[in-house]
């Protein structure tokens, strides 16, 4: 089958597009001809080097101004360069991009969805302006908007526009062939936004197939020597929270950060404040994240929302249990199960996170058991049977 794989991103590197090419791969592995398309922002270099192994085309379009003749042919080359592929699974792209696609090519396109549209989303479930918690918002909307983006610092335009923007995607979402979820969690709260008749189809993400080879075969290893955190330094992933449980526990060992993002001179500042031993690095490929996992005592997630960040499941592979705060939204609650293969906790009480980590690092026939079955309930997300999940929905 011939598909097209698109995922466009938002000023960063992130989890959907690691998904993405995870997913193009394996399905080109299974003899699909798979194009990826992208737009070429900041793909780190361990990420590229999966690249060589997939045909990959620029995305090339503009929604803003100024329009240059020539961007405005290479938006209709890529609208015709999609009609001779079988299936379209669009994973993230800009609401007017995704909108025009569902108009011309619906009975192609799969969606695979990990958050409703992200700005009204956010900002009805936390109560939050969207434009202050997202670090990408500004530089995104430039790229994509060009000079009108300047409008958006005006509140009433903002307000027009995101609802024209939300809009868009209700109308993309209901006319594509079918939606595909990350998590269960996001599976119905896609129903639930959207007003679905049906709930979507749930997908896990796949791992990291390095990360999996280097995770095979391997024993559990209980000394860990420090508490870890991992994520983008932004302020969604809450790790503010983190520093001052860790503050609070006083356990001994340093607290480990592995990320890179604007939100870091913050972090850095507060952990000096509170005389936190914080080490703040970055795991640039899968060798490097497999020591930080080996070498952890617990992983720790305190992100204010996630569709399923695949930190506690990589910690699993490593037979490492997580603390999971703010678990109302955060689907990595079908991975961390409360005194199985983890600690599940409810808010962001500074209190019950540090007695969470004060518990696990007196107890290691918990961190043992717990570590094991956090091993099993990763090999759910494994490369090979996500994508044949993935398979079954396009085919």
């Amino acid at each position: 089958m011939r598909i097209a794989i698109l995922v466009e991103s938002f000023g960063r590197f992130g989890g959907r597009e690691q998904i993405a090419i995870i997913h193009a791969l394996h399905l080109t592995k299974r003899g699909h001809k798979v194009v990826f398309f992208h737009n070429g922002i900041i793909i780190p270099p361990y990420w590229r080097k999966f690249l060589f192994q997939l045909q990959v085309r620029r995305l090339k379009f503009s929604t803003g101004l100024p329009s240059t003749l020539q961007t405005i042919k290479d938006t209709v080359h890529f609208f015709c360069s999609l009609k001779r592929f079988e299936r379209i699974i669009l994973y993230q792209a800009e609401p007017i991009i995704s909108w025009l696609i569902s108009i011309t090519y619906p009975r192609k396109l799969i969606v695979y969805i990990t958050c409703p549209f992200e700005v009204e989303w956010v900002e009805r479930t936390f109560n939050r302006d969207y434009r202050d918690l997202s670090a990408t918002f500004g530089s995104t909307a430039a790229r994509n908007y060009g000079i009108f983006a300047r409008l958006l610092n005006n509140d009433v335009f903002y307000i027009f526009a995101k609802k024209l923007a939300c809009t868009l995607d209700t109308y993309f979402i209901h006319h594509c062939k079918r939606v595909v979820a990350v998590s269960k969690l996001m599976a119905n709260q896609v129903q639930y936004f959207y007003r679905l008749k049906e709930q979507p189809t749930v997908v896990y993400a796949p791992l990291n197939p390095d990360l999996c080879e280097i995770a095979k075969g391997q024993l559990p290893r209980l000394d860990g020597t420090y508490v870890l955190a991992v994520g983008a330094l932004v302020p969604e992933k809450n790790f503010e929270l983190v520093i001052k449980a860790v503050n609070k526990a006083k356990l001994g060992i340093p607290l480990v950060i592995a990320g890179k993002g604007k939100h870091y001179s913050y972090l850095e500042n507060l952990s000096r404040k509170l005389s936190v031993n914080t080490i703040f690095t970055y795991a640039s490929d899968a060798h490097s994240l497999a020591k930080l996992y080996e070498n952890a005592l617990f992983v720790i997630q305190s992100s204010l929302y996630e569709a399923l960040s695949l930190v506690s499941v990589e910690a699993g592979l490593f037979h490492k249990l997580t603390i999971l705060a703010n678990s109302r939204w955060n689907g990595a609650t079908e991975q961390v199960l409360n005194g199985i293969s983890g600690i599940v906790l409810e808010g962001n009480d500074v209190e019950k996170i540090a007695e969470a980590m004060k518990l696990l690092a007196k107890n290691m026939e918990l961190r043992r058991q717990s570590g094991l079955n956090a091993h099993k309930l990763a090999q759910r997300f494994l490369p090979t049977y996500s994508t044949e999940e993935l398979e079954k929905v396009i085919m």
